[in-house]
């Protein structure tokens, strides 16, 4: 049904928005001179990922949205994770 993938997408795109822009501002604390540097690599860091994620999904069965929706949950939870174990 429509709802395996509208409410997973919901839950990522508004987690999102709440830990990236932390995420971020949190990464170039404590490199104020090479702010350039620190944000090529996080750049770098958030493109690498995407293409991670976008290798593993293509391999998975596309039989129904259940392994899309899945992979949506799961980086949620990863994105979150990672920001309360180092930043917090």
């Amino acid at each position: 049904t429509i709802l395996g993938i509208v409410i997973p997408a919901l839950l990522f795109y508004f987690g999102s928005t709440f830990i990236w822009p932390n995420a971020f501002a949190q990464a170039f604390t404590p490199f104020g001179k090479i702010a350039g540097y620190a944000g090529a690599l996080y750049g770098t860091m958030q493109i690498s990922g995407g293409a991670a994620i976008g290798g593993i999904m293509s391999n998975l069965p596309d039989s129904n949205q259940v392994p899309l929706s899945l992979v949506f949950i799961f980086a949620l939870l990863c994105a979150w994770i990672v920001y309360e174990t180092i930043f917090q």
